[in-house]
């Protein structure tokens, strides 16, 4: 599977690359190396800025290969993840998780505007 040297990146809060990430440093990696997308390098309180995110994403109904998935978290947008041949892979604490769309407590698809 084209995804599977990417389940041993560990955990790292604040990371953005292949020595440790966070669920959105997971979401830039991805996109980089998998489609040549080049995600804004936010923090982790600048991805949950739904201000800042319709800036750059537009919601989509029917997610392809790289869009990112907003997951809720209790009652607050607190996670993300991307679409890889049709299944939902995000970045835990406890590792790497790959499930079926919509994926877990799925808020909805966005997709980098161009």
């Amino acid at each position: 599977m084209i995804i599977d040297k990417y389940f041993n990146i560990p955990y790292y809060t604040g990371g953005r690359d292949f020595r440790g990430c966070d669920c959105w440093g997971f979401c830039v990696i991805l996109n980089k190396t998998l489609f040549n997308i080049d995600l804004p390098i936010w923090n982790i309180d600048e991805v949950f800025d739904i201000n800042q995110a319709k800036e750059k994403f537009v919601e989509v109904t029917t997610p392809q290969d790289g869009d990112i998935v907003l997951m809720r978290s209790n009652t607050s947008i607190a996670h993300t993840g991307i679409v890889v041949e049709n299944t939902v892979i995000h970045m835990t604490k406890s590792g790497v998780s790959q499930v079926n769309l919509p994926g877990p407590h799925k808020i909805g698809f966005y997709r980098l505007k161009h």
